[in-house]
């Protein structure tokens, strides 16, 4: 079970999400995660970059209450980050060999041959991180963020003060602190 985890990479090839399950990688939980990518170019739009990869023969993998984002940087003199709109949230090799539960994660828009469920939000409006990389590794929400109060409703899922599911490693029962 991965919970309440920050998954980060700054990784240029295409092909290396941040979460990647291999065939056989069976009965795995990722609840109340931030799943970032940095890219420091945007590849021409010639790649679709995906943040979690699901390998064909991988069964009964949940994904509950997370969030998924990508960013591409560009370097002058000042680091500037703007929303990478040419990304995969969720992207699955084959829809005949693969099972798993996606509800309440924020993603982009974009997904390839996987079904969202319940409560999804996919849409390429950023989660409002604080201060995010490049800048930063502040990746509490601001309270202006589509992702408070937006995770899963049971009361299983509430955040420690008792209210509604936050998405992302800051919700959630077992919500990480942050120190400054």
């Amino acid at each position: 079970r991965f919970e309440n985890n920050m998954f980060f990479s700054k990784a240029e090839n295409p092909n290396s999400p941040v979460v990647y399950l291999a065939q056989n990688s069976d009965d795995n939980e990722f609840i109340n995660n931030t799943m970032h990518r940095l890219t420091y170019t945007y590849f021409r739009n010639k790649y679709m970059i995906p943040v979690v990869r699901l390998e064909q023969y991988t069964y009964d993998n949940e994904f509950r209450n997370n969030i998924l984002h990508c960013t591409a940087a560009r370097w002058s003199t000042s680091r500037v980050a703007v929303a990478h709109t040419n990304w995969y949230g969720f992207y699955a090799d084959s829809t005949a060999s693969t099972t798993y539960t996606m509800e309440y994660n924020k993603t982009g828009r974009n997904n390839y041959q996987v079904t969202l469920g319940t409560g999804c939000l996919a849409t390429n409006r950023p989660p409002m991180f604080t201060n995010a990389a490049p800048a930063g590794f502040d990746y509490r929400l601001l309270p202006r963020s589509i992702c408070i109060n937006a995770g899963d409703s049971d009361s299983a899922y509430n955040d420690p003060n008792g209210t509604r599911n936050d998405m992302g490693a800051y919700g959630g029962t077992n919500s990480i602190n942050f120190l400054p």
